[in-house]
């Protein structure tokens, strides 16, 4: 019997004798329109109404997202609990018969989640807004995958404030008219949308604008990883920081119907003192409740905090985020849980900050939180995908990721590299050739070479961040790189943090000729890769475009390295070589951007390009 590739895996399943083969699934012409329309969601065109049907639905005492299919050679049955538990039953019968054909194997199987929530987090800001159709393909991952919650993150000016109507560029936010046909989309596939956006920290985009100034903390700037930044905190104290936050939550409210409110509060630098931030908290519960919301909020600042946190409401939900292999989710757990909290983890997809993704950390990263979250009876999982420093990174560098953690969080059971690797071929790339589901995971593996291991990132995306540099200006960065990252990592001691340290301490030498071929024979599997997706043309440009990204750091670092042997004949052949490279990667990059997003703010992730071009220019004249 062919191995079933599904993911997540469904909990218990025996095999029958024989098989079921059908060209259609027929179901009874007096069927509720109500089931109909769930079914029709999910297996569209193989559905119809016909007098002679093969599938029988039967409403059971299953639990609210349980279900059990039973298949023999006359027909199916699904049973479910609830409408939400038969539309899982038909996600998995979509993935048989994607997978076996028309003749499916007999078998009878149950299935049920293992984490009541199962979220993604998708960063809507740092200059890439997506498309509306962006959108709908992630909730349609979202939904094959049997996640139940998504929260789009803003910051800035992403969303349309009409109070601000002045400050918003064109093509550069979600519409409200958006915000409500995605949360129509998301209805039919059983996932909430839940409103999202900052109140307190990361303001840095609208402490910029000349208004809102005066609503800053700290006007000369705050202090966060290791240097100083412009101001991005609002001041609890001001009156006109509420005035303002209520304006914005006013503004963004009405398009949703879920009960919950994601406030945020995360990251805010430039407060210090845990009485000032214990009392935003209490404004911000203040205006969840005036709007019927219950409210969530990260729960970095808090636990920082953490003689504060028994004077706080207990219906806040707190969502613990940590992004690396060795996050102590252990330690943060143990506090809310004493506590009795409500509480979900929050992992990350590891592709921000990286141009291709860090495979290993993301699965690590994911296992600890799953783990913990089985332990400490965490209410949900949330993984996130953010864009960190530009969103250089492409829309598929985070596929495995959402793969990874919905199979893990709907099903506890280990997941092989084998078994994501396949799913990745079979259901999410549709790879005929079966290359870019490994592709996918060797991509996100390149940040092997970096020299030191690296937090948040890899040394290829921060290659570019410095661009041509001198190899002292280069060394300098490094260094300012281990210097925040360090302390960062004492926190992780008791969880692995001395073995984390060690491996930000120790480094290796730059290998260009390894990072060459390994470059080369990813490039060869994407061109033997043989994808069936809708967008798969733009999917394969997008991960030629992270290539060429990776192949640009490279050939910038080894230039860095090598420039003072070079003779001036060589190093101008090496500058119109790079010069060359640059406008490849910057007309690639474009394209694909347009692809999903919208072209707003495509001008200030492109800036990488401008610098690199303009240090190019200067070297020419030296």
């Amino acid at each position: 019997m062919e191995k079933w590739a599904m993911l997540p895996k469904v909990k218990e399943y025996e095999y029958l004798e024989g098989s079921f083969t059908f060209d259609e699934i027929a179901v009874n012409t007096n069927l509720d329109k109500e089931l109909y329309g769930v079914l029709h969601t999910v297996l569209g065109e193989i559905l119809c109404h016909d007098g002679k049907y093969n599938l029988e639905l039967q409403e059971s005492e299953l639990g609210e997202e349980e279900y059990k299919i039973q298949i023999t050679r006359s027909g199916i049955v699904i049973q479910y609990g609830s409408l939400k538990g038969l539309f899982y039953g038909a996600i998995t019968l979509k993935h048989l018969r994607k997978q076996f054909g028309v003749s499916i194997p007999c078998m009878k199987l149950r299935d049920y989640p293992d984490v009541p929530v199962r979220g993604i987090l998708y960063d809507i800001s740092r200059n890439k807004v997506p498309k509306l159709e962006t959108l709908y393909l992630l909730v349609d991952m979202m939904a094959d995958l049997k996640y139940n919650q998504l929260q789009l993150y803003v910051e800035g000016l992403s969303f349309e404030y009409e109070s601000f109507r002045s400050y918003l560029k064109e093509d550069s936010y979600i519409r409200k008219s958006e915000i409500v046909s995605l949360k129509e989309y998301c209805k039919k596939r059983f996932i909430e949308l839940i409103p999202n956006q900052n109140t307190l920290g990361h303001m840095t985009d609208w402490l910029s604008i000349d208004e809102f100034r005066r609503l800053a903390r700290n006007a000369e700037g705050e202090m966060a990883f290791g240097k100083m930044q412009r101001p991005g905190t609002l001041d609890p104290e001001n009156r006109g920081s509420e005035e303002f936050v209520e304006c914005l939550t006013n503004e963004m409210l009405p398009q949703f119907e879920s009960q919950y409110y994601n406030v945020n509060l995360d990251e805010t630098f430039g407060i210090t003192e845990h009485g000032l931030y214990q009392k935003w908290i209490l404004k911000m519960y203040d205006i969840c409740k005036k709007h019927g919301k219950k409210m969530m909020m990260w729960s970095d600042m808090v636990i920082s905090f953490a003689d504060g946190i028994d004077a706080l409401p207990e219906d806040i939900t707190f969502l613990d985020w940590g992004y690396e292999d060795h996050y102590p989710f252990d330690t943060e757990c143990q506090e809310l849980k004493k506590r009795n909290l409500d509480f979900y983890l929050c992992p990350g997809t590891s592709s921000w900050c990286s141009i291709a993704g860090r495979t290993d950390n993301m699965i690590q990263n994911v296992d600890k939180a799953i783990d913990c979250a089985h332990r400490y009876g965490a209410k949900g999982i949330l993984m996130t995908d953010w864009g960190d420093a530009g969103h250089w990174q492409a829309f598929p560098i985070s596929w495995p990721g959402f793969a990874y953690a919905a199979a893990r969080t709907w099903n506890k059971e280990a997941v092989s590299l084998k078994e994501l690797t396949d799913y990745l071929n079979d259901f999410i790339f549709e790879d005929s050739n079966g290359q870019m589901g490994e592709l996918s995971l060797m991509m996100g593996r390149i940040c092997r070479f970096d020299d030191f291991r690296l937090l948040n990132g890899s040394l290829f995306h921060h290659q570019l961040v410095m661009g041509l540099c001198s190899k002292e200006e280069f060394e300098d960065y490094v260094q300012y790189l281990r210097n925040w990252m360090i302390p960062y990592a004492k926190r992780f001691y008791e969880d692995g943090g001395k073995e984390l340290i060690e491996q930000i301490e120790c480094g290796k030498a730059f290998d260009y000729e390894g990072i060459k071929k390994y470059i080369d024979s990813m490039k060869v599997m994407v061109r033997q890769s043989d994808m069936k997706r809708k967008d798969s043309l733009w999917t394969k440009s997008e991960y030629e475009q992270s290539l060429l990204l990776l192949e640009l750091a490279a050939e910038i670092r080894l230039y860095i390295e090598s420039q003072s042997l070079l003779q001036r004949e060589e190093r101008l052949e090496k500058l119109a070589g790079l010069k060359q490279l640059v406008q490849e990667s910057k007309e690639l990059f474009m394209k694909n951007w347009m692809n999903r997003n919208k072209v707003g703010e495509l001008e200030k992730s492109e800036q990488m390009f401008e610098q690199i071009m303009r240090q190019i220019a200067q070297s020419e004249e030296k």
